[in-house]
Order: structure tokens, then C-alpha cells, then sequence
């Protein structure tokens, strides 16, 4: 187990409060010191104006990781002290979900076998009802989020950066997709960097890059990339997304039976009865889920969907009669250029082996008449 002291002092009380977290780690866990203080730092982001460790870290990493948490000075920075030199390997962080489960199908599609790498939180016992059923090259089980450490950083990403040296690993790439940020209503011409790329600097900290695997899918494109590589991961997926009785869940599942519908196959036994979300899904505050509700109003019984989104009986949807909404099963352009050029060929092939194929001019109106919709009704997101 290792063990993480964390104080922290407030000036203005003249006190200092007292923490500590746990990690499992393996027998002969060895981390250099710029892979632990990354690790450390996504659990409280730009919380506080400075941070220091006990131990001593790299100039580049300092710099680094000041760059990504703009206004934090974090140290103590030893000149001599070499970086960390990045393995061959890529790691996966997989929690066993849909969208993790989807990366871990592309990379074994294109014959990567990468490092699994699953954070198990307490109280996130759904999770392994998915990461089970696959092998994992660690499991560390951490009480971080009982710490709500959370909240402030890129949580998900200490446990891989913890294990970057026991696994020689070069590379972490992840199952996030584009409609995370606001990234995925921009039009051509308007994605010079996008947004997410800042984040990349989390990683980079510990001499690890970012690859951007599925960023350029949507939840619906991820979707049906499983299904073309392995439908036989879509029941085990959905168990590891949420609760049953989850928004989460019932939406991520209604866009199978939507896919399979429109293939024209019967539904499996585990999508034909979804459980209705116990407490009503809000409208305007997170851009992956209105998306999925705006396709649900779109290609499903309006009432129904009424009935887990009440705030859409509010708004004005008759743009939704002239649009499919067919961009989002399709991947965009841009970010897919983000691919390393070994890789993206490969890939690419792949999406359209399954039916995705890169966003045109008539989907990018799309895209224009969905931002012009939650600009008017003041998403916050926008």
C-alpha cells in the first residue's frame, strides 16, 4: 500500500489539516519522482496557490505541470535531477464502461495490446461489473474519491501515472470522446487548438503523451464501433457505465437500441426492458447528455422522452425536423488528424469499415443549427 500524507495549511486560520490517501500497488512498485508528484497534483488541480512534496522533482517537470495548473507554483524543482524517460508501452485507463471498453476494442483491433490499467473507487462497485470480465495489468484500489479528492483535477489519471514506470509506458490514452467539451459544436476553421489539448500537459509532466484515441467519436459513434468490433462486449460495457436505474445508463443503452433498430436486428434481451432513470435528467448543463436526449427527441417517442427530460417540453425544437443528427455517429475531421501518423490510417480504416465516415458540409450544418439551438436557450457550456 502506499500511503499519502497530505497537509495543508491555512494561513489565514493558522492551522494545518491533516490527510492521508492509500493505493494498492504491486509487491516491486517502483515510480520515478515526477510520476508521482503528476499523479498527486490531478487530485487538487488549481485548488491551492502553491504545492510542494517532500521529495524533489525535475526542472521540466515543475515547469510542466505549472503550465497545466496555471497560477500554482509547485516544487521543490532539482536542475539535476534527470526527467522521466517515457517506455514503449500505452497504457489504457479503463474503468469498464462503454467508452473504455470501445478504446480497449480498437486497440486490440489494430493488434496493440496495451497496459489495462483500472482505478477502483470505493462506493464504484458498478465499475467492476465491467473491468471483471478483462484482463488488467493493475487494478489499484484507492480511497481517493472517499476523500473528494475528485473534484478539482484529472482524477482519473493518477492511478496510470503512478504505474507509468512499473509498466514502461510511453503512451496513456483513455475512452474519452469529443462531446466532453464544447470542442464538438466548432466549425471548420474554428478549431485551431482545442480545448482539450491543455489537459495533455497532465501527462506530459511524467514524460507520457496523450493519445487522442477516440476523441473524435461521439457516444454514438463509439457505439457503433463496438458493435462492428465486439458486440460481445456492448451487455458487459453497459453494466460497468452506471447503475441500471441511472440516466446515464438508460441513455447510453437507448443509443443501442437505436443502432440495432436501425440495422435492422433484433434487440438483445438486456437492451428490450431499460429501466426508466430514477430522478429527471436537467437540460442546458452537460453537453454529452443533451446531445443524447436532442437525438432521443429526434429518432424516438417524444412523450417518453418528455418524461425523463421535462425541461425539453419548454423549448422549441422544430429545428429538429430538418436535421438527422447524423454527425454524431461520424467522426470529426480535425481531432482525427490529432492521430499519430503510424496509427491513423488504421484507425481510420476501421471507422469506416464500421459506418462512421468523417463529418461533411451538410453535417457541419448540422452542427451550426444544434449550437445556434443551445446558444439560444443559454447552455452554460457555450
Amino acid at each position: 500500500m502506499l500511503r499519502i500524507e497530505i497537509a495543508v495549511e491555512d494561513a489565514a486560520a493558522g492551522q494545518t489539516r491533516w490527510d492521508a490517501i492509500e493505493f494498492s500497488i504491486p509487491a516491486d512498485f517502483h515510480a520515478h519522482n515526477d510520476a508521482v508528484a503528476a499523479a498527486l497534483m490531478t487530485l487538487v488541480g488549481t485548488t491551492y496557490q502553491a504545492v510542494s512534496f517532500n521529495f524533489p522533482i525535475s526542472s521540466s517537470c515543475a515547469e510542466t505541470l505549472q503550465a497545466a495548473y496555471p497560477g500554482v507554483v509547485v516544487g521543490p524543482a532539482d536542475p539535476s535531477l534527470e526527467p522521466r524517460r517515457p517506455g514503449q508501452r500505452i497504457g489504457l485507463s479503463f474503468s469498464g464502461g462503454l467508452d473504455s471498453t470501445g478504446a480497449l476494442a480498437l486497440l486490440r483491433a489494430l493488434e496493440v495490446e496495451p497496459a489495462v490499467i483500472t482505478s477502483a473507487y470505493e462506493h464504484f462497485d458498478f465499475e467492476a461489473r465491467g473491468y471483471s470480465h478483462h484482463h488488467r495489468d493493475i487494478t489499484c484500489h484507492t480511497n481517493l474519491r472517499c476523500h473528494r479528492l475528485d473534484r478539482s483535477g484529472r482524477f482519473n489519471s493518477a492511478v496510470p501515472l503512478l504505474h507509468a514506470d512499473y509498466l514502461g509506458l510511453g503512451m496513456v490514452t483513455t475512452g474519452h470522446t469529443v462531446n466532453l467539451s464544447g470542442d464538438c459544436l466548432l466549425l471548420p476553421g474554428e478549431v485551431e487548438r482545442p480545448t482539450f489539448l491543455q489537459s495533455d500537459l497532465v501527462v506530459n509532466a511524467a514524460g507520457l503523451q496523450e493519445l487522442h484515441l477516440v476523441r473524435s467519436l461521439h457516444n454514438h459513434g463509439l457505439s457503433r464501433l463496438l458493435m462492428y468490433l465486439a458486440p460481445q462486449w456492448i451487455e458487459i460495457g453497459l453494466s460497468g457505465t452506471h447503475r441500471p436505474t441511472s440516466e446515464k445508463y438508460y441513455t447510453k443503452a437507448w443509443i443501442f437500441t437505436y443502432l440495432y433498430r436501425q440495422a435492422g436486428l433484433p434487440l438483445p434481451g438486456f437492451l428490450a426492458q431499460l429501466v426508466w432513470p430514477r430522478r429527471s435528467i436537467p437540460f442546458g448543463l452537460d453537453i454529452g447528455m443533451d446531445l443524447r436526449m436532442l437525438h432521443m427527441a429526434k429518432h424516438a417517442d417524444f412523450h417518453q422522452v418528455r418524461r425523463i427530460c421535462p425541461d425539453l417540453g419548454s423549448y422549441d425544437l422544430t429545428f429538429l425536423r430538418d436535421i438527422e443528427l447524423r454527425f454524431l455517429e461520424r467522426y470529426h475531421p480535425t481531432i482525427a488528424a490529432l492521430l499519430p501518423q503510424d496509427l491513423r490510417p488504421k484507425v481510420l480504416d476501421l471507422f469506416e469499415a464500421a459506418g462512421i465516415l468523417p463529418y461533411d458540409a451538410h453535417d457541419w450544418q448540422e452542427i451550426a443549427a444544434v449550437r445556434a439551438f443551445l446558444a439560444s436557450i443559454d447552455a452554460h457550456y457555450l
